[in-house]
């Protein structure tokens, strides 16, 4: 198959998993072992944003240059944190996830993960989950969160040797939507994460769960390539 009709790309944390705290934890221990200082870090200063973003927002609130090795160093430290972190702070795989893929390959269509994350990250949030999506777009690549959705389809086409015809973008906060606006794609909320469903009202479609999303696929009234 030389091609993929559409690609369904998901974020992670709040749309198919919630960390338990682990990501926040480990980001304001990684900065308080590099820097020495402490630091606040809320659920909204980290929903929809990458890694590298929170890093050097982190950075600059310390007093410390976000220089390249200074993020790449901070970055070391937050995944050895993460990693013990993960086992203390156990997290939760939200419903529906395993409904919304069988629905997309009902439908002959991709899909795969799109996130803020660094890769090792992901995979240490997401765990027994982590091997259902074959493709990823991770944090490494930008500091902007439109960076990774406009690179998304050449980076399958990379991958997979499949170019595909359009792409939804999964997730739970305005910064999802605003990826998907940038790229072109099309734009699906869902609320379970920390934002409600008045803040996501600019998606094309707005559900309360992945499970609702796999209902609607399924029903087939929904042709997300073309809302």
């Amino acid at each position: 198959m030389n091609n993929c009709p559409h690609l369904y790309l998901f974020d992670v944390d709040g749309t198919l998993i919630r960390s338990g705290g682990a990501g926040r934890h480990s980001f304001t221990a990684a900065i308080r072992e590099f820097s020495g200082k402490e630091i606040e870090l809320t659920p909204k200063d980290l929903s929809g944003r990458t890694d590298l973003f929170i890093f050097s927002n982190a950075l600059k609130k310390v007093g410390i240059d976000p220089t390249a090795q200074a993020i790449a160093r901070v970055t070391e430290i937050y995944l050895k944190i993460l990693r013990e972190r993960v086992v203390s702070y156990p997290g939760e795989i939200l419903p529906g996830i395993s409904e919304a893929l069988s629905a997309i390959e009902t439908r002959g269509e991709c899909y795969g993960v799109l996130t803020g994350n660094l890769r090792e990250g992901a995979a240490l949030k997401m765990g027994s989950i982590w091997n259902s999506f074959p493709f990823g777009v991770f944090g490494e690549i930008s500091e902007r969160r439109e960076d990774l959705a406009l690179k998304a389809p050449d980076l399958f086409f990379q991958e997979t040797g499949k170019k595909t015809q359009g792409m939804t973008l999964i997730g739970d906060t305005p910064f999802d939507i605003e990826a998907a606006r940038e790229a072109g794609a099309v734009a699906v909320a869902v609320t379970t994460g920390i934002y409600a469903a008045q803040e996501l009202q600019n998606a094309d479609k707005v559900y309360n769960s992945l499970l609702e999303f796999a209902r609607d696929l399924l029903k087939g009234a929904s042709n997300f390539s073309k809302i």
